[in-house]
């Protein structure tokens, strides 16, 4: 059932794109003779498959939907036996909606979500599943699903639902831009925030409060660093180091805006006179995102991207990339496409993908990250916060 949504969820995506979703996900299922797709989510910086297609976020439990081809969706959730798993006011495109008990630290209750899962599916007397990004689905989900589904066969579904998740919708890209402008807004308050005599946790307390009254939903990863010299990023139980003059501090925001959408802003800031060789490490990076950017346009290949960011870097003096500098960006912080060699995913119109290419030698750090949306011809850069080295 699709209906209008309660005053209360103030951004939630229309019925008219979760029907675009759905639609277009059932067709792929369809040419390929899949029954139903199991998605798992268990929070919100990775977790974006399950609010894709459902418009819920995660809150403090997993969440499981099985997306049937011809019913609505079955959604389970933690609760009491007999009980609903979520309002029927905010489950759109649910049927059945049973709770149960599970919690993953209790053992004992690792069949409670298969079981329910078991039972739908027979009854459907299905014959073919698909597990959507099986790094999140929970081994025992795996295990009593195979198990005891014998006749069933199974398959990973996941690039038939990435390809579809990557492209963005005028609707999503207009959310996409509330997300960006929630990053550029905090970071034009950075030079007020980070001061001399403050613990780097009290910088991070302020970056989560902005953000928050900004319109950010899951202000999941505030990672900075401080040192005179070379920066290192950490999380709040790492962030008990008081700053001073002369200080450099690495900081990467990853919030998701209003509608549940993420970009990011990663810069080196400075508190005082910069030395140089900061400034020539940041105006690398900020360098190296531009040559990006150049490239990035329908077709272009990520394993190419990766290629000419690591020649750029060395060609300069810098380390290579050993991970990763670019990846889309929607539900999920990092999604497909990723600017690595394995990714088979192709740019294409309408993608929207963070860039944050650094110039790092193990004594500086130069920071550069910009959020694009992949045009007809070539990229429009969403990011306004210049890169360059901050100086507070």
């Amino acid at each position: 059932m699709v209906h209008d949504m309660p005053e209360r969820y103030r951004y939630h995506i229309s019925n008219e794109e979760l029907e675009r979703r759905w639609s277009a996900v059932r067709a792929k299922m369809t040419e390929q003779d899949i029954d139903c797709l199991v998605i798992n989510g268990y929070d919100n910086m990775l977790g974006g498959y399950l609010r894709w297609f459902t418009d819920i976020p995660l809150a403090d439990y997993p969440l499981s939907v099985l997306f049937h081809r011809e019913d609505e969706m079955t959604f389970i959730g933690h609760g009491g036996v007999g009980t609903r798993s979520i309002a029927a006011e905010l489950a759109r495109g649910v049927g059945e909606a049973p709770a149960t008990p599970m919690m993953p630290t209790l053992c004992y209750t690792d069949r409670y979500v298969p079981d329910l899962m078991i039972e739908s599916i027979k009854r459907r007397n299905y014959r073919k599943v698909g597990f959507v990004a099986l790094a999140t689905i929970p081994a025992s989900m795996y295990k009593y699903l195979t198990e005891e589904l014998g006749g069933v066969e199974f398959v990973d579904a996941t690039e038939l639902v990435d390809y579809i998740k990557a492209i963005k919708s005028p609707e999503e890209i207009e959310r996409i831009r509330w997300s960006a402008a929630v990053h550029d807004k905090v970071y034009a308050a950075m030079p007020a925030i980070f001061r001399p005599d403050r613990y780097e946790y009290e910088i991070t307390n302020d970056i989560r409060a902005l953000g928050g009254e900004l319109g950010a939903e899951c202000i999941i990863n505030v990672s900075i660093g401080t040192d005179p010299n070379t920066p290192v990023k950490g999380v709040v139980p790492w962030q008990y180091r008081r700053t001073k003059m002369g200080d450099k501090m690495f900081c990467l925001i990853e919030l998701n805006g209003p509608g549940g959408y993420y970009s990011e802003a990663l810069r080196t800031l400075v508190l005082g006179e910069p030395p140089k060789e900061y400034v020539q490490a940041a105006d690398t990076a900020a360098k190296c995102l531009d040559l990006i950017a150049s490239m990035m346009k329908p077709g272009a290949k990520c394993p190419d991207l990766f290629r000419a960011n690591n020649e750029y870097l060395v060609a300069h003096g810098y380390l290579p990339e050993g991970r990763l500098f670019g990846h889309g960006q929607g539900y999920d912080m990092v999604e497909r496409p990723a600017f690595v060699p394995a990714e088979t995913m192709a740019l294409a119109e309408n993608m929207y993908v963070a860039c944050h290419p650094g110039a790092v030698d193990g004594k500086v750090v130069g920071l550069a990250c910009s959020n694009f949306l992949i045009t007809k011809d070539g990229c429009e850069r969403v990011t306004t916060t210049p890169n360059g080295l901050i100086i507070c």
